[in-house]
């Protein structure tokens, strides 16, 4: 007996979610053989819905090799899938669970080999919806097509536009390092507000802002440009809302991770902040988190931006260094401009002229003496000799992975890196900090 017809509403609840690829940053933005690169990588779900299972991916080109990657829940993300690192596709994988307005963060470190193709090279970060979920911006109208890549999703979401799901990273790459030179350059003070203006002669390697102490907010304008679309702060009490609008790239933040600003200050060897102006006016910035520490990537954040600087190659720049005013304000550092030049290089030496005697030896075959005719001053042009027939020099041998377990490398220190398989040395670059670290030895001539 067919009974009475009954309707009863069925709920249909659409799952959205804003998923994007928040930063994708380096501490390095030129690389030779043998420099290791660290990426600082953040996911984030700007809802409405909650996620499980967005899949993560962050692809390198040809020629890095994996040393290591740390994930980081930033309290609020956690990891389904944990990353894995594939390298036959050089991919970094891991699936995420994510609530609304959660961002978490990857720290991925990359060796460079001497397989590297010279010039720019891409890094690339996606994170892709599960097919329960619905992206506005990454999501392909067409339900017999699942989620499977975040690049297709963006392609064929329906609506064009931007996609904020991927984004990219270029490092130019080179066999040799580009070496500079400073140009011109000036020390500054500034306090209580006054602006000080200085003029750099051009440059085409850009120029370099070193700042010592600070308190404890700053901009600077070149050409009529400022560095930032508002005043850089450091400092929360009695700064103008929203507050603090700079962090450090791997998400440790000001006061939190630091001192205040003004109780910890740097040197001209081991400044507190430095701002890098590139020859295409693109601005980096690195700050330490103690006194004379290292530098670190620096972000805008909190509606803070960094604009594009028109720098002159060819003619006099502009610098005008300016600071609201907030109880006790004042800066010091130095700027100055870069220029590319020649490398220092390791030819063969000169024997068209006689050289100079050396002073010093070491020797296992018992010939040396006290006259010019005698060892070690019949060799010339060394600050030192060794020789020996039966014993070979051999250096500190460290692999690649544990080169950072040398916690206070110096200027010149050299070590054999069994992994690269090359002679490296430690250089200490002021300028850019980016290319302080280890190198090989690996070009036997003057680039």
């Amino acid at each position: 007996v067919k009974g009475p017809m009954s309707t009863q509403p069925l709920p249909i609840v659409t799952q959205i979610s804003d998923m994007k690829i928040s930063q994708v940053v380096a501490d390095k933005t030129a690389v030779v053989p043998g420099d290791v690169v660290t990426f600082y990588v953040k996911a984030k779900n700007d809802g409405p819905s909650a996620v499980t299972g967005a899949k993560f991916t962050f692809i390198h080109p040809v020629g890095f090799n994996s040393q290591s990657v740390m994930f980081e829940g930033k309290g609020c993300g956690s990891e389904s899938v944990a990353v894995t690192y594939n390298a036959a596709t050089r991919t970094y994988s891991s699936s995420l669970n994510l609530p609304n307005g959660c961002e978490i963060g990857y720290t991925i470190k990359l060796v460079a080999s001497n397989t590297v193709a010279t010039g720019n090279q891409n890094f690339r970060a996606g994170i892709l919806r599960p097919n329960d979920v619905t992206d506005p911006d990454a999501t392909n109208p067409d339900p017999a097509v699942p989620p499977t890549d975040a690049q297709d999703e963006c392609t064929n979401n329906g609506i064009g536009g931007n996609c904020n799901n991927i984004r990219s990273l270029n490092l130019s790459y080179t066999a040799a390092a580009v070496c500079t030179e400073q140009v011109g350059g000036e020390t500054f003070t500034a306090t209580d507000g006054s602006p000080k203006t200085f003029v750099q002669p051009a440059t085409n390697n850009g120029f370099v802002f070193d700042i010592y102490s600070l308190d404890n907010s700053f901009n600077m304008r070149i050409n009529g440009v400022n560095i930032a679309s508002s005043e850089i702060e450091f400092q929360s009490n009695g700064t103008p809302a929203p507050g603090i609008n700079i962090r450090f790239a791997d998400g440790d933040q000001y006061e939190i991770n630091t001192p205040l600003i003004y109780n910890y200050s740097g040197t001209a060897s081991a400044p507190l902040i430095k701002v890098v102006i590139s020859p295409t006016g693109a601005i980096s910035m690195y700050g330490s988190k103690t006194a004379g520490g290292a530098l670190f990537p620096l972000e805008l954040f909190n509606g803070n931006s960094f604009n594009t600087i028109p720098w002159n190659a060819s003619s006099s720049n502009t610098i005008v260094i300016t600071q609201n005013v907030v109880q006790t304000t004042n800066i010091t550092g130095r700027g100055y401009g870069q220029n590319i030049v020649p490398c220092a290089c390791y030819n063969l030496p000169n024997t068209s002229t006689v050289g100079i005697s050396a002073q010093h030896g070491i020797t296992l075959l018992n010939r040396a003496g006290a006259s010019n005719g005698n060892w070690p001053m019949v060799r010339t042009g060394a600050q030192t000799v060794l020789e020996s027939n039966t014993k070979g020099l051999v250096i500190t041998r460290v692999p690649t992975a544990g080169l950072s377990a040398i916690t206070q490398p110096v200027d010149g220190m050299m070590v054999y890196d069994t992994t690269a398989k090359c002679l490296k040395i430690y250089t200490v670059d002021t300028a850019v900090p980016a290319n302080t670290g280890w190198s090989c030895f690996s070009t036997p001539s003057c680039p």
